[in-house]
């Protein structure tokens, strides 16, 4: 299996769980950790930072001033395995770029969002074969489908003005 790490600071433990659940539903392995677990930043995390698949670190205010979270952040940075998640307003470090606002999502598997987030995640591996599993990851990564509105109505409005300003022309100028 996939193996994912949450991170996110003490404040955030529900949302966390929140996401964990949900890339758990995608059929990733989880493993959350926040609080003490990273501050300071242990060796066991660092290992456990380098051999995750992917590290979504959940950015808040909490989150800025932990120096274990940012440490971790930095470090899956420089592993080439970071998500970042934005959860309020708080502005991320310049180190940091394409970060995902989920500061609105409210756990709907098709936001926009939380689509992008999981288009940035690796495919994932079941235990029993080494095939890449069938997932929701190839959805999110696909545009949300359209829905079909009133094209139709103005494509008729623009003819019936253009037809109107032909027969107008031809009043008015008469036939040539």
């Amino acid at each position: 299996m996939t193996r994912i790490l949450v991170a996110h600071a003490p404040a955030a433990k529900a949302r966390a769980a929140d996401v964990a659940e949900a890339l758990s539903a995608l059929g990733y392995q989880v493993e959350v950790r926040g609080g003490r677990a990273l501050s300071p930043l242990p060796r066991g995390l660092l290992k456990t930072v380098s051999g995750a698949a992917q590290v979504v670190v959940l950015w808040s205010k909490e989150a800025a001033a932990s120096p274990g979270l940012v440490a971790t952040a930095r470090q899956a940075r420089a592993n080439g395995n970071l998500a970042l998640a934005r959860l309020d307003r708080t502005a991320t470090p310049a180190i940091f770029n394409g970060v995902i606002d989920l500061s609105g999502w409210m756990g709907a598997p098709r936001a926009p969002n939380w689509r992008r987030l999981v288009a940035r995640l690796p495919a994932m591996k079941p235990k029993d074969t080494g095939r890449i599993a069938p997932s929701l990851r190839e959805e999110a990564a696909s545009p949300a489908p359209k829905q079909a509105g009133a094209g139709w109505i103005i494509g008729a409005v623009a003819g019936l003005v253009g037809a109107i300003g032909v027969v107008g022309y031809f009043l008015i100028f008469g036939t040539p």
